[in-house]
């Protein structure tokens, strides 16, 4: 299993609520951004992938990449 970090988020990183946001679509945002990044340092591989975002299984990881469309 891996360690993972505690994620240490600032508000400058996410949007201000300000009259209202879409939330699912900023969740969206940081999901394609996540799996993109594990894919690379994973050479693609989505099992390698889903276990460094800490998914149960690379089928989950599929269903979040055809859901957010990500190659």
């Amino acid at each position: 299993m891996i360690e993972r970090p505690q994620l240490k988020t600032t508000t400058k990183e996410l949007p201000d609520i300000g009259d209202g946001i879409d939330v699912q679509h900023v969740l969206d945002g940081i999901k394609r951004k996540y799996i993109t990044q594990a894919l690379k340092k994973t050479a693609g591989s989505k099992k390698e992938a889903a276990e460094l975002l800490g998914l149960p299984n690379y089928q989950t990881l599929s269903n979040w990449m055809e859901k957010l469309d990500v190659q």
